[in-house]
């Protein structure tokens, strides 16, 4: 079972502070929207080999000093599903999607 749910992608840093409640403004996850994101680890995907062997694993989103990477940890709750990429085509980037079982939004046509 998923913890965390997402309504979406900040497109603007939140104007939430200690004292008072904010707003941030939020693009929707939609089905099928995929991404392409820094690794936290570069050595951890490096070699076609080691990048395809975490295809399909479930990762998390890292915030560390104020930029946001993707590890390399599998868990079976993370929101993060890692996809294909050629790294020679694509290089030093991670090809991921949401699971579908995170996202609070519902999607009406």
């Amino acid at each position: 079972m998923k913890t965390d749910f997402l309504a979406g992608i900040a497109t603007a840093t939140s104007t939430n502070t200690s004292t008072a409640a904010g707003y941030v403004d939020v693009m929707p996850l939609l089905p099928g929207q995929t991404f392409l994101m820094k690794p936290n680890a570069a050595t951890s995907w490096d070699t076609q080999a080691e990048y395809d062997a975490l295809v399909g694993k479930r990762v998390v989103i890292d915030l560390t000093s104020g930029s946001f990477t993707i590890l390399a940890s599998d868990g079976s709750t993370n929101g993060c599903i890692i996809l294909p990429l050629d790294i020679k085509t694509t290089p030093g980037l991670v090809h991921f999607a949401f699971d579908t079982a995170v996202s609070d939004m519902a999607f009406q046509d």
